[in-house]
């Protein structure tokens, strides 16, 4: 049954991954994109054409939200297959696209999902028995691709409404994603799953199956009783008595109450694909992943309970300052509490105020990412950055790209400070402008960064010359360039002067 209730959503995810770039490139793009999202389409079927039949009524593309559909698709799996008669017919397929920073992600959604039972093989009767006509329908799937380019790391999620049997979803996050050759010399795909989620919802439908399979006695018991016997060989191990508890604890309100119930690997697991290919059936894969069950969606580490927010909305200070801050973030994202921007920033401006860095730069991004007040947003994370807060660099750059440069010198300049002088030492004129420049152990100020780098670069490091040009190039094709041009200028002199004032002579002579 598990193999026929995925065939569907597999099938899609398949067809959908390969249409998804060039349809998702065509919807941003100058060209007749109708025509290259069609034509990436025809040739993700062509190419699914050669292992099975498929058909389709028409393609359709949303101009406005860049949304891509395949409309009245039936796929057909031939007989060498080893399945006769099984046939796929879908309402829609859509490709969603994504605009996620840093991300190369993109959804694909389908509705009206009809599977002949025949694809589930010899055990057809039994699902159709037990299910009815409808067993093996989905009336929506959803699933979400999500690849980190800078952290090399994957998240994915899929979703599936049943028509008879409630919903799944399974939600997986892949780390370290890399290649790896064999002894053929073959790329195989490498890195490590950290986290895995399998989630049943809507369970009023299999407790009402309970009877009809014999199970009203005591089904926990069975199932929990069953899983001992298949895991005790060697004997039952820590992980493998963890799991038993939470099963019999969450399969019990289940069965009482229904309700959701969350199958997901242990906290802080990361096991390798090669640990995985490795594995040996139920009890290796057990204490690799070191599974539990759970009543909540979202992991422990994520979910605010309503006490916890209750305390961060009314009296914070009530909260460590960590656990304000993770109550903000959660707010920011919506994820383990509803989504609400403006109670985030409330929670996050006071720390950053009282000169909290990582609050800082939290709420400059949230600012940047409202596009509210960008001054005060730079303002902060030209602290976060003062203080060496990790990212300060990035949210810098971002907001400096929706400012103008003299605002941005403005606000560099106000927050400045005591400038501490110049020493005649190469490797310290060369960190400081490198801190100056990035905006990161240091307040971002560029006036001081061409004027360390340039003096570095004049007692002969190379590293501050290339910094320098870098530097003078910055802001050459802006708008307000003539004021770039004012600064460089005026840094320029500025180093002459040290320099004829005697600068120069410490860096000594042969």
């Amino acid at each position: 049954m598990e193999s026929a209730l995925f065939i569907a959503p597999m099938m899609m995810s398949f067809m959908m991954s390969s249409v998804a770039p060039v349809a998702l490139f065509a919807a941003g793009g100058d060209l007749d994109s109708e025509r290259i999202a069609r034509g990436a389409a025809q040739i993700s079927i062509m190419s699914m054409r050669s292992v099975m039949d498929v058909t389709y009524d028409d393609l359709v593309l949303d101009d406005r939200t860049g949304d891509f559909s395949i409309r009245g698709i039936e796929i057909t799996l031939p007989e060498a297959s080893g399945i006769t008669g099984c046939t796929v017919k879908v309402d829609a397929m859509t490709v969603v696209g994504l605009d996620r920073p840093d991300n190369l992600s993109f959804a694909s959604e389908g509705d009206g999902i009809e599977v002949n039972p025949a694809c589930a093989g010899e055990q057809s009767a039994i699902i159709q028995s037990i299910l009815g006509p409808d067993a093996m329908n989905v009336t929506h799937y959803s699933a979400t691709t999500s690849y980190h380019i800078g952290q090399s790391s994957l998240d994915h999620s899929m979703l599936i409404e049943t028509a008879a049997a409630g919903s799944i979803s399974i939600n997986t996050q892949l780390d370290g994603l890399h290649f790896e050759f064999d002894n053929r010399g073959e790329p195989l795909p490498a890195g490590d799953v950290t986290r895995v989620e399998v989630t049943l919802q809507d369970t009023e439908a299999l407790r009402a199956m309970l009877p009809i399979l014999g199970l009203e006695a005591d089904p926990v018991a069975m199932a929990t009783g069953a899983m001992g016997g298949v895991l005790s060989e060697g004997g039952i191990s820590d992980a493998e008595e963890a799991l038993i508890d939470s099963a019999n604890t969450e399969l019990a309100r289940v069965v009482e109450d229904g309700g959701a119930v969350t199958l997901r690997s242990g906290r802080g697991v990361a096991v390798s694909f090669k640990e995985l290919s490795e594995s040996n059936g139920p009890e290796d894969l057990i204490e690799l992943l070191q599974p539990v069950f759970s009543s909540a969606l979202v992991g422990a580490d994520n979910l605010i309970s309503s006490e916890q927010l209750k305390m961060a909305l009314a009296a914070p200070e009530d909260l460590s300052t960590k656990d304000q801050l993770r109550v903000a973030m959660a707010l920011a994202s919506g994820e383990g509490v509803p989504r609400s921007a403006g109670k985030a920033a409330a929670l996050l401006e006071p720390l950053a105020e009282g000169g909290n860095s990582e609050a800082a730069l939290n709420y400059a991004s949230l600012l940047h990412g409202q596009g509210d007040d960008l001054n005060v947003a730079y303002i902060y994370a030209l602290a976060a950055g003062k203080a060496g807060e990790a990212g300060a660099r990035n949210i810098l750059d971002r907001i400096e790209s929706d400012l103008d440069l003299e605002t941005i010198l403005d606000l560099q300049a106000g927050e400045a400070g005591d400038v501490i002088e110049p020493a005649a030492d190469v490797a310290s004129l060369r960190n400081s402008a490198r801190q100056y420049a990035n905006g990161r152990g240091a307040s971002r100020n560029y006036g001081h960064a061409l004027l360390l780098a340039t003096l570095a670069a004049a007692g002969g490091d190379h590293s501050s010359r290339l910094l320098a040009e870098r530097l003078s190039s910055r802001f050459d094709e802006d708008e307000n360039a003539a004021i770039w041009d004012e600064l460089k200028a005026a840094q320029a002199e500025k180093a002459l002067t040290l320099w004829i004032e005697g600068f120069g002579d410490g860096f000594g002579t042969e």
